[in-house]
């Protein structure tokens, strides 16, 4: 069962989830859910229910919306208790406030000592006159000529998400041919971390598939490789068999 499938078989049996609830059942991070979910979402096979508990939505099948106001009441005040606790105020006993003013004035008594010391104005040098004065050189007009060159194919990716709105978090890696960032991807519910992988190059093949796959696993994050170059068959073999945690945007 893949785990798409994990997903929908779990909202089946519990009713309306949110993403950290499903996160625990299926054993994932919550980024890797919250993509499979959008995947599910474009599929008309899962929903959201438009309200939010916290920074989240509720996540259901199409048949369970009598059960979205229950578990919305039942989250939203699960909220509430955490935060009124995580608020509370430990109360400070006596020994502790003994110490901490003990503390205070150690430091008082270190404060009074030190000197403030006034760094000492740095003493002017006057520059020795020359002797003989400089011959002045005559300035001779070069004509400009303009050079007009075409955008490197790093500089169009960089284009491109700009003009899809992706908003660069960081860059992790920089080199002559290739670019490694993490970014914020717009997605229909909220923006989704991605780990971008810009590639100049002609032929793309299994190992660079294999090796972008890698690095989105460590970072429990998908992976979305820009790039102009063709893909080996053995690479669209790859990138059929992991999913949609690997997706590929060619730019000619």
């Amino acid at each position: 069962m893949g785990t798409k499938e994990k997903i929908i078989s779990i909202v089946l049996e519990e009713g309306p989830m949110l993403p950290v609830e499903i996160s625990s059942k299926v054993g994932l991070d919550s980024f890797l859910i919250k993509g499979f979910l959008e995947e599910l979402i474009k599929e008309g096979k899962i929903k959201v229910y438009e309200q939010k508990v916290g920074t989240d939505f509720i996540y259901y099948i199409p048949g369970q919306e009598q059960k979205l106001s229950k578990k919305y009441q039942e989250s939203k005040d699960a909220v509430v208790r955490i935060k009124t606790y995580s608020d509370k105020q430990i109360r400070e006993s006596p020994e502790l406030r003994q110490k901490r003013e003990e503390f205070i004035q150690r430091l008082r008594k270190i404060e009074e000592r030190e000197k403030i010391e006034v760094p000492e104005e740095p003493k002017k040098i006057e520059s020795k006159r020359r002797l003989f004065p400089l011959r002045e050189k005559s300035e001779e007009v070069v004509p400009k000529v303009e050079v007009k060159s075409e955008a490197s194919f790093l500089e169009l990716a960089e284009r491109f998400l700009d003009e899809n709105r992706i908003r660069i978090i960081e860059k992790r890696d920089e080199r002559k041919k290739s670019k490694e960032l993490i970014a914020s991807v717009p997605s229909k519910l909220y923006p989704i971390i991605h780990l971008i992988i810009i590639k100049d190059k002609k032929k793309i093949n299994k190992s660079d598939m294999a090796l972008a796959y890698a690095k989105s696993l460590e970072l429990k994050m998908p992976v979305l490789v820009i790039t102009h170059g063709d893909l080996t068959k053995g690479a669209e073999e790859y990138l059929q068999e992991v999913g949609e945690f690997l997706k590929i945007k060619s730019i000619k």
